[in-house]
């Protein structure tokens, strides 16, 4: 699908609890695949927001997504401090400046508490759209779940010829 389009925005949900397990190692496994979709992560920062989910399911989490966006920013910067891969060092002080000076990049996303229309705006004012075709070839897929996706995609495309 990414390789037909002729830009790419990426949007990257994380779960609060990734961020909780394994001090912070479930994170930095995240943000290693996607280091991958980039050949220059820092050059094209703009393109990538990540947005917090479930916050609300984790006691002594503010309900607010305020309070909620302290408490994320509390946990990368611990993540930040038992982080030695520089890559993966990067992209999480992107994050947690993102979420201290309230920049569009980073946020956390409460479906009941967050309005739609204003995210999907933030998304096309603010998320700068990358061309590049390893961007597309590259979003995280194994070579057996391209395998598996592809030979999937071909069977789907054969019974809508019939």
């Amino acid at each position: 699908v990414a390789a037909q389009c002729r830009t790419l925005r990426f949007v990257i949900l994380i779960s609060y609890v990734s961020l909780l397990e394994d001090r912070g190692g479930a994170m930095r496994s995240v943000l290693k695949l996607i280091r991958s979709f980039s050949r220059n992560f820092v050059e094209e920062k703009e393109s990538f927001m990540f947005l917090f989910t479930h916050t609300n399911e984790i006691q002594g989490i503010p309900d607010s997504v305020e309070g909620a966006v302290v408490s994320v920013r509390d946990e990368i910067v611990r993540i930040i401090d038992g982080t030695t891969d520089q890559e993966t060092l990067g992209v999480l002080k992107i994050i947690e400046k993102s979420l201290r000076k309230r920049y569009p990049f980073a946020n956390v996303f409460l479906p009941l508490r967050t309005d739609a229309r204003k995210l999907l705006e933030m998304i096309h004012k603010y998320l700068t759209p990358v061309q590049g075709s390893h961007l597309a070839n590259n979003c995280g897929l194994t070579q057996s779940s391209r395998l598996t996706l592809s030979g999937e995609l071909q069977h789907l495309l054969q019974l809508l010829r019939f």
